[in-house]
């Protein structure tokens, strides 16, 4: 069996950034719960949140620590959306199911921004997500991408920006464009957790 509890963690920004470092004893006699969470990072401790907030006793059982596996490893985006762009996606589940999908994406980005305000977290919380093309085939690309976003989904979230005005914003002339997604956004995930 693995013993994952006094593990130090990976060495990061996100780690360093992090409010406290929630350390919690070993269970060690029997708790009686509604229902019992395995891991908690944020798939978890947002599951356990919803149910307590519904009433539910929640016990959360973690192997090593807050944060600690994957949660804790990532760059701390919150990105809505299909990996490998909507048409193919469409084309993999079906219209129905892919605009429930996106909904639910979309509706994740709504969830976090209300838990940040409902708990008062400081985790340093911006709006904006970008995406960046060092080339006019990929700047082709981020534009087919904002086509089918609008005509299949209706969404009208994504700005366009050309060379000129990405350098106005970055300060390098590097990227021939890219897109700027206003209800994404990027934390410091830990101080979350």
């Amino acid at each position: 069996m693995l013993n994952f509890a006094y593990q130090e963690h990976v060495r990061s920004y996100y780690f360093d950034s992090r409010n406290q470092d929630f350390q919690f004893p070993p269970l060690t006699q029997i708790e009686h719960a509604d229902v019992c969470v395995i891991g908690a990072g944020f798939f978890g401790l947002s599951a356990a949140l919803e149910l307590a907030e519904k009433g539910k006793k929640v016990i959360v059982l973690e192997g090593a620590r807050v944060g600690f596996g994957a949660s804790g490893r990532s760059g701390g985006q919150a990105i809505n959306g299909f990996e490998e762009g909507i048409d193919e996606y469409v084309k993999q589940v079906g219209e129905d199911k892919a605009h429930k999908l996106w909904n639910m994406s979309l509706e994740t980005i709504d969830i976090i921004d209300e838990r940040i305000e409902k708990y008062s977290i400081q985790c340093d919380w911006k709006k904006g997500y970008a995406t960046l093309a060092l080339n006019e085939r990929r700047m082709d690309d981020l534009i087919e991408m904002e086509k089918e976003s609008h005509k299949n989904f209706g969404y009208q979230n994504m700005q366009l920006w050309d060379k000129t005005k990405l350098k106005q914003h970055l300060g390098s002339d590097i990227y021939v464009g890219g897109y700027l997604i206003v209800i994404q956004g990027i934390c410091i995930h830990l101080i979350i957790a």
